[in-house]
């Protein structure tokens, strides 16, 4: 699906397409005719994570004013209510991050940017599970 979507964009017959897959988007970005808003998409992207975070966390604030929190049934319930509020949270932190990042123009390539030896591979002797 997505080779003719792409097709389409290179031959000027698709104006727009809404989440390109990400190894595509080199290929699109070479293109002069075709333009990749990347950051568009990622605001786009973290409105949508903060509705689902305000959801969320009013759901749990409406549970402890009803006192459902209290009820032992629940219990599972709310533990996999915090864990999708964790998760929301470390995904805005995340896309945020990723957006700056771009937004900012890096060129430098991530992995050159760590600054930390490699480290020795430490051979096991023969024989010795350890």
């Amino acid at each position: 699906m997505w080779g003719l979507e792409s097709r389409g964009l290179q031959s000027g017959e698709l104006d727009w397409w809404e989440q390109p897959t990400s190894d595509l988007l080199p290929l699109l970005r070479k293109r002069q005719d075709v333009t990749v808003d990347i950051i568009d998409t990622l605001d786009r992207h973290l409105d949508m994570t903060r509705a689902r975070l305000d959801e969320a966390l009013w759901s749990r604030q409406r549970s402890r004013e009803l006192g459902i929190t209290d009820d032992p049934d629940q219990r599972f319930s709310f533990a996999v209510l915090d864990y999708a509020i964790r998760g929301l949270y470390a995904e805005i932190s995340n896309i945020a991050q990723l957006r700056d990042e771009i937004a900012s123009g890096t060129t430098r390539d991530p992995v050159k940017r760590v600054r930390r030896s490699k480290g020795q591979i430490r051979r096991r002797a023969p024989g010795n599970p350890n």
